[in-house]
């Protein structure tokens, strides 16, 4: 007899799978046709929804306005600029003239529409893409600063005052010392933090030459977009990081960021993000008649906006008991969302559609967040609490072979072996000794070998490497298991005595000079297989001659020579030059 779960899973599955199965058959389903959604910000954080978490009693409290309806609310916004027009400049940026005249609604409207118009904390604005200015009354700069060490998409802000600045031409780095501060501010004039839909500006970077802004239209944003505007920092501002993306939309949050309630753990490349409901709802919701009326976003176009989208990419479903669904067939759904079809993911549920509530939490205790996934023409399938959205990584490649380590010059060894034909590249791994870990040093592409350079001269190295194949299509990669470890020292070479002459009771070494010496050490003998002393040390890798004098008429002298690199304070010899005598005129 089947368990539950199990019954469960194919229940869901059959659900899932004649959901599909009807998508793909012609128009015979009802349901409500709903042009593409509008551009949308969500008001919500810690001032709607209390400790910034979600409860039965205050999944509500957001606020969402589309494009048309932030439009209406501008019209009616008594503290508007003519036309809901507003120019700004970036007087702060002294190597550029930019200027630019924006369409939108004032955030302040936005805000005491949503009952905070008495709100005077900090609170965000962020894009679609995770991007955040914080608007902080504690920031004295009006620009603020990049918050990279607590993210690295975190722009701090002042919430202060705004302004145009028609003296703007006075700025520029070339006449800035000519002017006075008071001069450059001559005629400023406030502007507001406007959440804009239209944009007409000039950017002159390089020419310096001022734009009147009554020349400028704004010109609507492609794909019905909405950006931030906030004085000096401006959407279409090359210095601005915020809005400067074609594909970004924006929320705006009152406060303090919601807490995740819902984890996208989107496999590919390892990006895994959290969603609080705010985040779904921003992306545009879309109505549809199912059993019931439901409201939400495509499953696909979670994953769609992900580069690396594949239709061979998988959903698997974790349900509020625990169990995991498997959604197979993702490339049906892939097909599927030309049409802005369904399955989807809703927020909001009702028996018509003027009566569509929130849904989220569990019934039992109401501690766990869930979203409820449901198909054309059919009840919800399923409530979930996570979605792994992922692509499988390719098969991973054979290891490959023959490795081996030579020496290659006195801070260089190369490592080399045989070519896997599956390969795409090869990691190279080193270690200073046996028993400590090794290092990622490099990845090469389809080559047999590499040299690694700026080794310490007389260290022992070792080795190990192994394949990767990399799918060009998702950006996964597979690994060889590693080879097994091989080990050489990088050293100098043996110095090579050109030539050795005699006269007078002297004789003269001349040698060829030994790359990366920082000196060498003469040894001398008077048997050529008797003891050799040393005599001399030259601390100089470029003197290249040596006179040993006063020695006996008429007798044999046979000299060797070393050169030396210092390493950490101490010298690391190269092997002994072949030998070479003569006899003393």
């Amino acid at each position: 007899m089947m368990n539950r779960s199990i019954r469960k899973a194919l229940t869901i599955m059959t659900a899932l799978v004649f959901a599909l199965g009807t998508l793909l058959l012609p128009a015979e389903v009802s349901h409500a046709e709903t042009a593409a959604p509008e551009a949308q910000v969500v008001v919500t954080g810690d001032q709607l929804i209390p400790d910034g978490k979600y409860t039965p009693a205050n999944i509500g409290n957001e606020k969402a306005y589309s494009l048309s309806e932030l439009k209406q609310m501008a019209g009616e916004d008594s503290g508007a600029a003519a036309d809901n027009t507003y120019v700004y400049s970036a007087k702060n940026n002294y190597d550029n003239m930019n200027i630019y005249k924006v369409q939108g609604v004032r955030v302040a409207a936005v805000l005491n529409a949503a009952g905070l118009g008495s709100y005077a904390g900090k609170y965000a604005v962020r894009a679609l893409d995770g991007y955040e200015i914080i608007f902080d009354p504690a920031v004295t700069e009006p620009n603020g600063w990049h918050d990279s060490a607590t993210s690295p998409s975190l722009l701090s802000v002042s919430a202060g005052t705004r302004y145009y600045f028609p003296q703007i031409w006075r700025a520029y780095k070339e006449n800035a010392d000519k002017y006075t501060e008071e001069e450059k501010w001559e005629g400023a004039v406030e502007v507001p933090s406007i959440i804009g839909w239209a944009v007409g500006g000039a950017k002159e970077n390089g020419n310096y030459q001022y734009v009147d802004p009554s020349g400028l239209t704004p010109k609507d944003y492609s794909n019905g977009q909405l950006k931030l505007s906030v004085g000096q920092v401006t959407p279409e501002d090359y210095n601005n990081p915020l809005w400067n993306g074609e594909t970004k939309g924006l929320e705006l949050i009152a406060g303090e960021p919601l807490s995740e309630v819902l984890v996208i753990d989107n496999q590919v490349r390892g990006n895994v993000k959290g969603y609080s409901r705010a985040d779904i709802m921003a992306r545009g919701g879309i109505t549809k008649e199912q059993t019931n009326w439901y409201k939400g976003i495509t499953l696909n176009s979670l994953a769609s906006s992900n580069p690396f989208y594949q239709e061979t990419t998988k959903f698997v479903l974790t349900c509020v008991d625990g169990t995991e669904v498997t959604l197979t067939g993702a490339e049906v759904l892939a097909k599927y969302n030309t049409s802005g079809d369904l399955p989807m993911l809703c927020y909001e549920t009702g028996s018509r559609e003027a009566s569509l509530a929130p849904i989220l939490f569990e019934e039992a205790d109401g501690t766990q967040s869930f979203f409820t996934v449901c198909a054309s023409g059919h009840a919800p399938i399923e409530r979930v609490t996570q979605i792994r959205i992922y692509n499988d990584p390719p098969q991973a490649p054979g290891t490959p072979t023959d490795l081996s380590v030579e020496r290659a010059g006195y801070d260089s060894l190369t490592v080399s072996w045989t070519q896997v034909d599956e390969a795409t590249g090869y990691e190279i791994f080193r270690s200073a000794s046996q028993t400590e870990a090794f290092e990622l040093v490099a990845t090469v592409e389809t080559v047999d070998k590499y040299t690694d350079t700026k080794l310490n001269t007389g260290q022992e190295y070792y080795y190990k490497i192994r394949a990767i194949t990399t799918d060009p299509k998702t950006g996964l990669t597979a690994c060889s298991d590693y080879t097994d470890a091989q080990t050489d020292v990088p050293s100098l070479d043996k110095p090579v005595i050109n030539k050795i002459t005699s006269a007078k009771k002297t004789v003269t070494l001349k040698w060829a000079k030994t790359k990366g010496a920082n000196g060498y050490v003469i040894y001398r003998s008077m048997k050529k297989s008797g003891t050799y002393k040393a005599i001399k040390t030259i601390k100089s890798g470029k003197t290249l001659t040596f006179k040993n004098k006063k020695l006996k008429k008429g007798k044999k002298y046979f000299y060797k020579i070393r050169a030396y690199r210092n390493v950490s304070g101490e010298p690391v010899y190269s092997s002994y030059s072949a030998m070479k005598y003569i006899k003393v005129k």
